[in-house]
């Protein structure tokens, strides 16, 4: 362990405690293998707390001249947050990116495309993650329009199960994502999962593995 790889997972973690809304609390996205250490007070003759920090507690690369450049802050899209989050709570081996139904015969391309999936052998787990933004509102009709579309074709072509529908909410500051998104998919009849509350995202962690693990080949929904 150490050097590039660690430097990379630390970069990640770091990115996730801009989440972060209490400082003895992690994030539920940086996942169970990053934990708090003990309490180390900053010295008082330190003038840039940011600074110390960095150069005495982060891990350490050589310096690069693209360092010096100024750069807008940078935000990781929604499929990339929601694989975070999977890869974290290390159930990524049971996520598939992208589904568009060709697994079940239909033409991915007049299909909308699924963010995340699980496929089990009677159960099939369609799933979006949702992140706070300015266009949120957008973003949300644009997942119930997907929700609902594919509720159709199962429902019209496919005649078989409805697939589970999924929208999991990654943590934010802003209190009333979770609430907005319950009442912007009230018609799709999607499960809203807010993965800041520890019973609702263990709940979602156990039926991700439990499809995962029943066989991942759509079986009777084929």
């Amino acid at each position: 362990m150490g050097g590039k790889a660690l430097w990379v997972a630390m970069q990640m973690a770091i990115e996730e405690l801009d989440r972060a809304t209490r400082f003895d609390m992690l994030p539920p996205t940086v996942g169970p293998h990053v934990r708090l250490d003990h309490e180390v007070r900053i010295p008082e003759s330190i003038s840039n707390p940011a600074h110390w920090v960095q150069s005495t507690v982060l891990p350490q690369r050589p310096p690069n001249a693209e360092d010096q450049l100024e750069r807008a802050p940078r935000t990781r899209s929604r499929d990339k947050q929601g694989d975070g989050f999977f890869r974290n709570f290390r159930v990524q081996e049971y996520v598939r990116k992208g589904f568009d139904g060709s697994e079940l015969g239909l033409n991915p391309l007049s299909t909308p495309q699924i963010t995340h999936w699980v496929p089990g052998d009677r159960d099939l787990l369609l799933m979006e993650p949702v992140v706070f933004r300015e266009n949120l509102h957008a973003e949300l009709r644009e997942i119930s329009t997907t929700f609902l579309a594919w509720q159709s074709l199962f429902a019209e072509r496919i005649h078989a199960r409805v697939p589970h529908l999924i929208a999991y909410v990654l943590p934010s500051a802003h209190a009333d994502v979770t609430a907005r998104t319950r009442a912007i998919l009230e018609a799709s009849r999607a499960e809203v999962v807010d993965v800041s509350v520890p019973v609702e995202r263990m709940r979602f962690i156990d039926t991700i593995r439990q499809v995962g693990r029943s066989g991942g080949m759509l079986g009777s929904l084929l």
